[in-house]
């Protein structure tokens, strides 16, 4: 089994960010961690929880 690929979805329209949101939870290996809307929305994110290690094997 593949690992999963964790994308932070960082976008200041939230129609945007909700349709992307919808488009990539169909995609089996893909695991949302959030959003953001502006670079803070992305580092409130990241200090949430989401370290260095972590966040260079994720999309953004």
């Amino acid at each position: 089994m593949m690992k999963a690929i964790r994308v932070l979805i960082a976008d200041d329209h939230p129609i945007f960010r909700a349709g992307l949101g919808t488009l990539l939870s169909s995609v089996e290996r893909l695991e949302g961690l959030g959003e953001g809307e502006s670079s803070e929305g992305f580092l409130a994110a990241r200090a949430a929880g989401l370290g260095e290690r972590n966040l260079a094997k994720s999309v953004v």
